[in-house]
């Protein structure tokens, strides 16, 4: 199978002057809010964890509402490429995994290469080097956020049978949702509270992470919402306050859960705040309407300034998500730590610590962001961002820079993954 034909509406990609794709499909703008606060939430999980003791109470509540990023990133991966791919009529598979494939694996490996060299300490020797290498690019356990590229990959793979299944199951798709969501809370309600020790289960429960069907749930739904786009979108935008109030409700019960798991059934705070527990889909389904929710109506107010912020955001974020990791724990904590800044925070308690994270976030946010910029102006903006670099002069016949507009714009060349496209 080569070619996969798409639905009856929506032009189909082909290939324009100068190599460029055609355009096929608007930008959602509304998406630039999800990619933007996730990213963002990312960054504080690895920031609360950092600073806070291991051992606090409200360090870890905070990081048990925190943990739907990943689940959404895997959401919008899905919803990004069934809007992109769901509406054309013929597309070649061989094309779409050696686009997408070539705009993820680049930066894996490029930044696998990176942080083996910032964590290079215990290698003795160059064979053993490349011993640690090539485990790590198998693994993903040269730094611990890459492993969302693996799944990334694993997504690519099995997308084309996905959209396929999805559309042959048009008429079922409420029912598919039940069924993908009662299987999802079984399951991380196995892995939450009676986790096996061996076996295939046992296998899957210690290492979750890097396996695709550990969020089986957040691909159905981000399928399933794109090709009801019109739908789900019409209804977001006539339901704002129902859909607010369920993200507040959402988080009052969360924090409950993560009380009483402690409370009544006596776990320990880290094992309360872990990520795979069954009311993290309520969690992240809901969160993800919420972003989707705020970004439509930031959409539909049209300010300039804060559209072409959130545009530049959302450009910045796969390269963001990329890099976050070095800025935080390779130079800014270390200089916090020898300045003797993060010993006075820690010692004034956990909620002034939580409150000086509400500096260190933006801070590294905006650090990775311009370091982004000046990464997509070079012949490294692939290696290290996973998008293709901005070009720098118009020359004839080639196409000039992309440059935002208030108005929806047309789909980019292909991306690594959602978080940029």
């Amino acid at each position: 199978m080569t070619l996969l034909k798409g639905g009856s509406s929506g032009p189909s990609l082909k290939g324009g002057a100068g190599g460029y794709p055609r355009p096929a499909v608007a930008h959602l703008r509304s998406l630039d809010v999800v990619r933007i606060v996730v990213v963002a939430g990312v960054i504080s999980v690895h920031t609360v964890t950092s600073t806070t003791p291991g051992n606090s109470q409200l360090g870890n509540a905070i990081v048990s509402l925190l943990h739907v990023n990943r689940e959404i990133f895997l959401l919008l991966s899905a919803f990004v490429l069934t809007y992109a791919y769901g509406r054309r009529n013929r597309w070649k598979v061989t094309t779409f995994w050696k686009r997408r494939y070539l705009l993820v694996v680049t930066p894996y490996v490029c930044w696998s290469a990176i942080y083996l060299g910032v964590n290079s300490g215990s290698i003795s020797s160059v064979g053993q080097g490349f011993e640690r290498f090539g485990y790590d690019l198998l693994t993903a356990n040269a730094e611990f956020q890459l492993y969302f590229l693996l799944l990334t990959m694993q997504l690519y793979l099995i997308f084309p049978l996905l959209l396929k299944a999805l559309k042959a199951l048009r008429q079922h798709h409420l029912a598919l949702l039940a069924v993908s969501f009662a299987a999802q809370i079984a399951l991380t309600a196995v892995f939450f509270y009676w986790p096996p020790s061996s076996g295939i289960l046992g296998y899957w429960v210690r290492h979750p992470n890097a396996n695709l069907l550990s969020y089986q749930l957040y691909i159905i739904a981000g399928g399933v919402a794109a090709l009801h786009l019109d739908q789900f979108a019409t209804w977001v935008s006539t339901h704002r306050r129902l859909v607010i109030g369920s993200v507040g409700v959402t988080l009052a019960l969360g924090l409950t859960n993560y009380l009483a798991d402690i409370s009544f059934l006596h776990m320990n705070v880290l094992h309360a705040s872990q990520v795979f527990q069954p009311l993290i889909a309520v969690e992240a389904v809901v969160f993800a309407i919420g972003l989707f929710c705020i970004g439509q109506w930031m959409d539909q107010r049209n300010s300039p300034r804060v559209l072409q912020a959130a545009s530049v955001g959302s450009d910045a974020s796969f390269g963001v998500y990329l890099s976050h990791v070095l800025i935080l724990f390779t130079l800014l904590l270390p200089l916090l730590r020898d300045a003797g800044i993060l010993r006075a925070v820690k010692g004034a308690g956990t909620p002034v610590t939580l409150l000086f994270d509400l500096a260190v976030i933006p801070l590294v946010y905006a650090t990775c962001v311009l370091g982004v910029s000046i990464a997509r102006r070079t012949p490294l903006s692939l290696a290290l961002t996973g998008r293709q670099a901005r070009p720098t002069t118009t020359r004839a016949g080639a196409r000039p820079p992309l440059k935002w507009i208030a108005t929806p714009r047309t789909a980019p060349s292909p991306v690594a993954n959602s978080i940029t496209s």
